[in-house]
């Protein structure tokens, strides 16, 4: 007997390279390369394959970062279009990979886009996608650090796609904390997929703004600011 067709399966396969396309053409028009080195789409929750190395960390530095992912194009401007970023705004993606949200964001006029990456390697690529990015209309910086460690002054919103686990989002808040009592300041925090947002309740000068569904993936993504002194 003749085995069945998995439908199920052939549907998958075929949602998976529709995402790829759309990921294609969306660096083809952009002038980058943000794939991921499995095909992926960019719409997972970070978890799969290898994590970030851990070039710029000491060794005794705990290190809890996510493999390599993307955010979907279409979210990353639903995200933006929402949050309506003005021209004074000055956005740090922390966990930038590849550079694709830093990408699309400095086509903004912007205040300046930061990307923060412990990877070597992903911070180089990125540092290519921003010198050839099209229709730029904000300078780029690429930071290979820690994010608990590196200087966040400036930043005003802060991206974060599920980067790490919850020791490294400590430190990323203890670091964004401190940058906030040497230079007050209003802030934002964007997180996509927030698995420890439970760290953010914790923080008694943090409070919840917003919160709603993307249409790719139906992810939740909740956004901070921090309370008035």
């Amino acid at each position: 007997m003749a085995a069945q067709p998995n439908f199920g399966q052939i549907g998958h396969d075929v949602l998976r390279r529709l995402r790829q396309a759309w990921v294609g053409l969306n660096d083809l028009y952009l002038g980058i390369d943000t794939r991921h080195p499995s095909g992926k789409s960019g719409t997972a929750a970070a978890e799969d394959g290898p994590p970030r190395t851990r070039a710029s960390v000491g060794p005794r530095t705990p290190s809890d970062s996510h493999a390599y992912e993307s955010i979907d194009y279409s979210v990353i401007r639903k995200i933006a279009r929402r949050l309506a970023p003005s021209t004074e705004e000055v956005v740090y993606d922390i966990g930038c990979g590849k550079g694709r949200i830093v990408c699309v964001l400095a086509r903004r006029r912007l205040g300046g886009v930061v990307g923060v990456d412990i990877s070597e390697g992903l911070c180089r690529t990125a540092r290519g996608n921003a010198e050839r990015l099209r229709g730029r209309r904000t300078e780029i910086e690429i930071r290979c650090a820690d994010a608990g460690a590196t200087s966040l002054d400036g930043g005003t919103l802060y991206w974060l796609f599920n980067p790490f686990g919850p020791r490294t989002m400590d430190r990323f808040l203890d670091n964004l904390e401190r940058s906030l009592e040497d230079d007050p300041r209003a802030i934002g925090i964007v997180y996509y997929i927030p698995r420890h947002e439970d760290v953010f309740a914790k923080r008694a000068w943090l409070t919840k703004t917003d919160e709603f569904l993307t249409l790719v993936g139906r992810n939740r993504v909740t956004v901070w600011a921090n309370r008035p002194s």
